[in-house]
C-alpha cells in the first residue's frame, strides 16, 4: 500500500512538471542590449520590466556584454525601464510581447543625473531579427474585428498568414477552417496549441471535422499566433503550421476593459 501511494505521488509530480513545461510554450521572451552614447555596452545595468495591465514587475541585471534575457513572460504590453550609475533612467513604453515569440528591445542610455527619466520613443521593428520564425500574430482587436462570417471559427484566421492556403479539396476538416501551410497537407500535419498545451486530435478520422480538440469562443481569446516555418524544436510534432491560441486572463479582463 505504501509503495502504491509513493508511486502515485511520483506520477502526479511528473505530470504536474510536464504540464508546467508545456504551458511555457505560449509565453514570450524579452531580450536586449544596453549601451552608452558611444556604443559601449553597459554591464550590471538594472532592467525593470512592468506589465501595464497588472503592474507585475520583473527585475534583472545586464551581463558583462550589456545583454539581458527575461523568458516566461505573459503575452501582454510592457514598459521597460533601465537604470545605471552615471546615466539617466531610460524608459520604453508599449513593448508588445506575443505568445511564443522572442522580442528584442535595445536601449541607449543618456549620460546624466540618475534621478532624471528619459522616455525612449521607439516603434515596433518592421523586421523581427531575434529568431528565424516565420508567421503572424493577431492580437485581441484583430481577432474580434476581422470578419469570420457565420463560422466564428479561429482556424480561418490562419489563412491571413503568408504561405497558408485553404486545405486541399476533399480534406476531412474542410468544413471547419482546415488549412495547408507551405504546401503540407492539413490532415494531421498542423500542430494546434491552446495556452501552450497540446490541442490536437490524434486520429486521422476527424469525427467533428476539425484538427483540434477545443475551439475556444472568439471573445475568450487574447491572441492567435501562427508559425509556419523556422520554429524551434519545442514546437515539433508536425510539418505544417503551428497555431497557438491564448485565452484571456479573466482577472485582467474584468479590471481592464481593453484586455
Amino acid at each position: 500500500m505504501h509503495r502504491s501511494l509513493t508511486g502515485l505521488r511520483i506520477a502526479l509530480f511528473v505530470f504536474s512538471c510536464g504540464s508546467a513545461l508545456f504551458a511555457q510554450r505560449d509565453l514570450a521572451t524579452l531580450a536586449g542590449t544596453i549601451t552608452d552614447p558611444s556604443g559601449g555596452v553597459v554591464a550590471t545595468a538594472k532592467v525593470t520590466i512592468t506589465e501595464d495591465a497588472t503592474g507585475q514587475v520583473y527585475s534583472l541585471l545586464t551581463n558583462s556584454l550589456g545583454e539581458f534575457v527575461r523568458p516566461a513572460l505573459k503575452p501582454s504590453i510592457y514598459t521597460v525601464s533601465v537604470s545605471a550609475p552615471g546615466f539617466k533612467v531610460s524608459e520604453q513604453k508599449g513593448v508588445l510581447l506575443s505568445a511564443g515569440e522572442r522580442t528584442g528591445v535595445n536601449i541607449t542610455l543618456t549620460v546624466g543625473d540618475s534621478l532624471q527619466t528619459v522616455e525612449v520613443a521607439a516603434s515596433a521593428p518592421l523586421l523581427q531579427t531575434e529568431t528565424t520564425q516565420v508567421g503572424a500574430a493577431l492580437d485581441s482587436k484583430a481577432v474580434t474585428d476581422l470578419p469570420l462570417g457565420g463560422t466564428r471559427n479561429l482556424a480561418y484566421l490562419a489563412r491571413l498568414t503568408p504561405g497558408v492556403l485553404p486545405n486541399e479539396p476533399g480534406a476531412r476538416d474542410a468544413a471547419n477552417g482546415g488549412f495547408s501551410a507551405n504546401g503540407v497537407r492539413s490532415n494531421g500535419q498542423n500542430n494546434f496549441l491552446l495556452n501552450g498545451v497540446d490541442n490536437n486530435i490524434n486520429t486521422i478520422d476527424f469525427l467533428n471535422q476539425t484538427s483540434y480538440a477545443i475551439g475556444p469562443a472568439i471573445d475568450a481569446v487574447q491572441e492567435v499566433n501562427i508559425q509556419t516555418n523556422g520554429y524551434t524544436a519545442e514546437y515539433g510534432r508536425a510539418a505544417g503550421g503551428r497555431p497557438t491560441d491564448t485565452q484571456r486572463n479573466m482577472a485582467a479582463r474584468l479590471a481592464v476593459s481593453s484586455t
